[in-house]
């Protein structure tokens, strides 16, 4: 990614029992207008699609290296590239009323490019199963990126829920 380069990324997130998760529209309530609606000591399961391909280094959530699962021969990607990785809340409180929590997701790529995605989310006990499931359920989050000439961050330009 030396010279200047735009892609697109397309994650999903689910718990690892391929269970949905959902999110809500808060407005400028908090940092973030998007918040996941995630459960305490559970684990979730990311998928990452990048297209053009990116050959993604390592990932790492809330401080905590992650195993990354290179999938990109799988499922035809099309010139692009697909990784996963699971990432559990174990450690992780509940959020009280009104509160949210930051979720930092660091990727490195190829040639030292870092990506850092602010994700926001609320944290609900194990036996939430009334608020955890209001809002939209998730299929996805799009990133429209670019790397500038001579950086070695991402920009991240559009970041879109569905």
């Amino acid at each position: 990614m030396a010279t200047r380069s735009k892609f697109k990324m397309i994650m999903t997130i689910c718990k690892a029992d391929d269970t949905a998760i959902y999110f809500k529209k808060d407005g400028g309530r908090f940092e973030k207008d998007t918040t996941l609606k995630m459960q305490v000591d559970t684990e979730y399961y990311f998928t990452l699609n990048i297209k053009p391909s990116v050959s993604l280094q390592s990932v790492s959530m809330q401080g905590i290296g992650l195993t990354i699962s290179d999938d990109s021969n799988q499922d035809n990607n099309n010139g692009g590239s697909r990784y996963s990785f699971n990432y559990q809340t174990l450690k992780t409180d509940p959020n009280k009323n009104k509160a949210r929590t930051k979720l930092l997701l660091i990727m490195q790529f190829q040639d030292g490019v870092t990506m850092s995605v602010p994700l926001q989310a609320k944290f609900y006990n194990q036996n939430e199963n009334q608020h955890i499931n209001w809002g939209n359920q998730l299929t996805q989050i799009e990133f429209e990126c670019e790397v500038k000439s001579g950086h070695t961050f991402v920009d991240i330009h559009k970041e879109s829920y569905f």
